[in-house]
């Protein structure tokens, strides 16, 4: 509208009077009314040359004032337009949003009411209501946590927007083991107009059977726990006993799952105590050079390999380390695992005799045992000569000092000499090794 058309409004909605027909128009009495108080009601102006009310005034000055007002809201009207105003549009959940939301509901909150809020009325995948509520119930009860990692959109059709949801989880309380999260499981989901037509468990289809190491680590020493300790419990919390592939999910087993579970962190945790003192035993005896007292902590079976060098027995090896004069300073053990439990234990060494050459201890390596039913199935160490500075300080030292003094001796100590990369143990060898590393020890600390 222009401001002509718009003053053509204006007018027809007010006329304004002919000015010819009001008195002459005073400035000095409008500036007098700046300066007043505004009020609200009409006011009388008295001409200064008698005494007759003079209206007029007023009336023009609110009419133009009222004509401005006027002018300037249309001024800010938008144009006009034949069509009519287009409401905003409500804001919509994405697909992405609709299914995140469904999965934490479902898996993460357990909370079955809301997440079925999010299903389309013939939705597949989820089974019936109070079956979900069973199953949510269990896992509750077997302290099971699913964190939702991300979920992503991998197609949109008619039919709908794919959503893939992947998660990580704890159950069977294995985050009270110190063990977990695993991972590798995911829901694949159908999203069509902020409902969700259709769930998969795409992998794993149960907890059980992910390769994430849930499986080994958490299910099947249940398992066995509860075969060997409570069999009559099986048949009551399993579908399937004794084949353990399922849970059952009835109130009993409900109870019954939340009962055991506890009681198994119990029972592990116990393990692992033990585990401990049976792993620090075993070093202590056999540092303490005391094999016959260090076999009685192991299984019949036991693999000592990594303990056996050129061709010697572990017991011979440990000779060779009594002659080197190893002291071993052990640090705090660690054990992980349900069933078999795995033993990790820091120590620091002196060897060579290096306590005499006013050295300190070569940290850095670590005893990894394994300990099942209260005996030791293997044991192994890793030691950081290459890294701690014991190559550098103690050994490469020893062996310029054994080329330029006993050479002759050399191929008796070591099997690679003059490379001298590794030492033979033997009878004679252990002999040598004892009284060439004395001497060196004795040279070096003066």
């Amino acid at each position: 509208m222009t401001l002509d058309q718009i003053d053509r409004v204006v007018r027809q909605a007010n006329p304004v009077p002919d000015l010819s027909a009001l008195e002459p128009f005073d400035a000095s009495v409008l500036d007098q009314q700046r300066r007043t108080e505004m009020q609200t009601h009409d006011r009388v102006i008295v001409d200064d040359e008698g005494d007759e009310p003079k209206r007029g005034r007023n009336l023009l000055i609110g009419i133009a004032a009222a004509a401005a007002i006027i002018i300037g809201a249309l001024l800010l009207l938008p144009p006009l337009t034949s069509d009519a105003p287009v409401a905003d549009q409500p804001s919509t959940t994405s697909a992405v949003e609709t299914a995140t939301a469904f999965v934490e509901a479902y898996k993460v909150n357990f909370d079955i009411d809301r997440a079925f809020g999010y299903l389309a009325a013939d939705a597949e995948g989820v089974g019936l209501i109070e079956e979900e509520r069973l199953l949510a119930r269990l896992l509750q009860a077997i302290g099971n946590k699913t964190t939702v990692i991300s979920c992503d959109e991998l197609s949109a059709s008619p039919t709908g927007s794919l959503v893939s949801c992947s998660f990580a989880y704890h159950s069977l309380r294995s985050d009270e083991m110190g063990m977990g999260p695993y991972g590798g499981g995911s829901y694949e989901l159908t999203v069509l107009d902020q409902k969700i037509t259709s769930v998969e468990e795409k992998f794993p289809p149960n907890f059980f059977s992910n390769p994430n190491g849930f499986s080994e680590q958490i299910w099947v020493p249940f398992a066995v726990w509860i075969g060997a300790t409570y069999p009559e419990d099986g048949v009551i919390m399993y579908a399937d006993w004794p084949n353990v592939h399922s849970w059952a999910t009835t109130e009993q087993s409900i109870t019954l799952w939340e009962q055991r579970s506890r009681e198994y962190v119990e029972v592990v945790l116990q393990r692992r105590a033990d585990a401990v003192d049976v792993a620090t035993s075993f070093i202590e005896a056999f540092f303490g050079f005391d094999v016959d007292l260090a076999a009685t902590y192991l299984a019949p079976d036991a693999d000592l390999t990594n303990f056996e060098r050129d061709g010697a027995s572990w017991q011979m090896n440990n000779r060779l380390m009594q002659a080197w004069g190893w002291k071993v300073f052990l640090e705090s053990c660690e054990a992980t695992g349900a069933e078999v439990i795995a033993v990790s234990c820091p120590f620091a060494i002196h060897t060579l005799h290096s306590d005499e050459m006013d050295l300190e201890p070569f940290g850095d390596n670590t005893f990894d045992i394994a300990v099942e039913e209260g005996q030791i199935v293997s044991a192994a160490w890793q030691l950081a000569h290459m890294t701690n500075g014991f190559n550098t300080q103690v050994w490469r030292p020893f062996t310029q000092w054994m080329a330029q003094n006993h050479p002759e001796d050399g191929p008796v100590m070591f099997t690679d000499w003059p490379m001298a990369n590794n030492e033979a143990v033997t009878e004679e060898s252990i002999a040598l090794w004892e009284q060439r590393s004395r001497e060196y020890a004795d040279f070096v600390g003066g």
